[in-house]
């Protein structure tokens, strides 16, 4: 993305500015933006709020930061609370934190630790969640899909400030892609090549190809071999 004729904006302090076309915007503080949002790099720290989209070739938030309409990006780095009104399209994800989207989630790859809400489709090629919440997605899917318990190191802690349920679990109605590694998980159907259920899940039915482990600590009603 070149957007040679447009100019940077830097927003510091209690501010709010118009939105439009610009080369690089910086929002330092308790910042708002009025409107759609094109740039090729865009920064928030702080507590920032776009009153509409925002496309961008790179994106770094830290803090608390709402976006209104979707937010496209190539590369997407968060940190804290993260809310996006619209859905989440970019190449890489890396989230450390809350994050909640209404529509879908889309990526090459997702790697998070926190908790994560979203209200459509999680879909990536790679999936990678280490949990430090209660997290809820309508379907997941991707070629490798891991879902684990996040280590509890001193930045979990932190964490604890932003995430509202502090309970290490994911739900979703169905989750599927060829490599599937699962803990604390909660789903109607699971279906994979190779899976594996770990300790902490609850899964209605497996359908599975190749492979199938179950852990001890795990309840799987129904297993089906395709």
């Amino acid at each position: 993305m070149m957007l040679a004729e447009a100019f940077d904006l830097a927003l510091n302090g209690i501010s709010r500015a118009a939105g439009g076309a610009y080369r690089s915007v910086k929002m330092e503080g308790v910042c708002k933006i009025d409107g759609d949002v094109k740039a090729e790099d865009m920064a928030v720290s702080g507590v920032g709020k776009v009153y509409g989209g925002v496309e961008a070739r790179t994106f770094v938030a830290a803090g608390r930061v709402t976006v209104a309409g979707p937010l496209t990006a190539d590369r997407v780095r968060l940190e804290g609370q993260f809310t996006v009104r619209g859905g989440l399209y970019a190449d890489k994800a890396v989230l450390d934190g809350a994050l909640k989207v209404e529509g879908n989630c889309e990526a090459e790859e997702i790697v998070l630790n926190g908790w994560i809400r979203v209200g459509g489709m999680l879909n990536a090629g790679r999936i990678d969640i280490g949990l430090i919440g209660a997290s809820k997605a309508q379907e997941i899917g991707g070629s490798s899909i891991e879902v684990k318990r996040a280590e509890r190191g001193a930045w979990a802690h932190l964490l604890q400030r932003v995430i509202p349920a502090f309970d290490p679990a994911l739900e979703a109605r169905m989750i599927e892609g060829d490599e599937v590694r699962l803990e604390a998980t909660a789903a109607a159907v699971v279906r994979g090549d190779r899976v594996v259920i770990g300790a902490g899940c609850s899964i209605g039915r497996v359908e599975y190809k190749t492979e199938l482990i179950v852990h001890p600590n795990a309840s799987v009603k129904e297993r089906v071999r395709v």
